[in-house]
């Protein structure tokens, strides 16, 4: 065997080696999550302190859209001008803060005229946007769908297949 060939050999498996951890790591994020909220019971599940939530509307129009992840992360004091993801009567809104009064913070979404009618409680919020991943919600909702979901072990096995099969068995 040529030095080309070996080289280009251990490219194939490196790529597919990469490519097998981050299908691994999609599908275990995906576990977690679903184990988190099913079992654990826990809401809002964090990796790290971060906490990854899926963009529904567009009321933050044009800081990001439906369908786009945002990483949230908890804080100790928040201000003015911070976009944070608090709970309202057991749903998650993430809007920017435009005020504080004694009562609460004021909160609006970039795409609204108007504040939110009632004041944010600072126990009520989970934290603030430390992270913009346009179009990623779509992904990750698509993957933690039954179809996905076995789309991915599908290519997991798949990947690892054509590993072992191109290299003989060889580990």
């Amino acid at each position: 065997m040529g030095g080309g060939e070996k080289l280009e050999r251990n490219i194939i498996r490196l790529l597919s080696t990469l490519l097998t951890v981050l299908l691994v790591l999609i599908l275990a994020a995906n576990v977690w999550l679903i184990l988190s909220r099913v079992w654990l019971k826990k809401p809002v599940p964090s990796v790290l302190g971060y906490t990854p939530v899926y963009v529904l509307s567009g009321s933050m129009e044009p800081t990001f859209s439906a369908g786009d992840m945002i990483l949230i992360r908890a804080a100790g004091d928040y201000e003015p001008g911070e976009i944070v993801t608090f709970r309202d009567e057991g749903e998650l809104v993430t809007h920017r803060i435009v005020g504080e009064t004694k009562e609460g913070f004021q909160v609006r979404g970039d795409a609204n005229n108007t504040s939110d009618e009632k004041p944010v409680m600072r126990e009520d919020i989970i934290g603030k946007v430390v992270c913009i991943l346009p179009g990623v919600g779509r992904l990750a909702a698509f993957f933690r769908s039954t179809k996905g979901l076995l789309i991915l072990a599908a290519a997991i096995l798949l990947t690892a297949v054509l590993t072992w099969g191109r290299h003989g068995g060889e580990v």
